[in-house]
């Protein structure tokens, strides 16, 4: 059902398999996701504890509660949970890709953050967001040349990436 986008239905039947199998993590994982979908972010949170309490080492669950954490602007919490999911599965790009999103805006620590972003784009060299926001340090760094070349790569991968299209033109303006 939550292929279909039909996530109240997928909520339904994820409760009724956790009233049939209580302790299965992955009904409470998925029920969250679900509950992502609906913008249901405390249920989300819920569930997601939940499952970290059945099965703590389930790689994704932290990501996910991460993600959650930093649509809500808890950043000490989102930052811990991407910490906990890099330990758990270094192979995410994306959590090395959110906590690098928040070395850069939050702790303002550009190299931390390209560091991150370089880990991020090493697992996922598609990854066109990581090469648009290591693009932001760099120039925030002062250093408009490699900004330049990672716009550009993040348009390469994806020519209608309009963030990418505007800080490429912003920083050729500097010139």
């Amino acid at each position: 059902f939550a292929n279909l986008e039909k996530f109240d239905l997928a909520i339904a039947d994820y409760t009724k398999a956790i009233e049939l199998t209580p302790k299965d993590a992955s009904a409470y994982n998925n029920r969250g996701l679900a509950y992502i979908s609906i913008k249901d972010s405390e249920n989300a949170l819920s569930d997601f504890s939940k499952t970290i309490e059945l099965n703590p080492k389930f790689t994704d669950i932290y990501y996910n509660r991460g993600l959650v954490y930093k649509q809500q602007k808890d950043f000490d919490r989102a930052f811990a949970d991407f910490n906990k999911a890099i330990d758990l599965n270094p192979k995410n790009a994306t959590a090395y890709l959110n906590r690098g999103d928040i070395y850069y805006n939050l702790k303002k620590d550009y190299d931390r953050a390209i560091s991150d972003y370089n880990k991020a784009i090493e697992l996922s060299p598609i990854l066109a967001i990581a090469y648009n926001n290591r693009g932001n340090a760099y120039e925030d760094k002062g250093n408009n040349q490699r900004a330049i070349t990672d716009y550009r790569k993040a348009l390469q991968i994806n020519p209608n990436y309009e963030d990418a299209k505007s800080n490429l033109i912003r920083v050729l303006s500097k010139k």
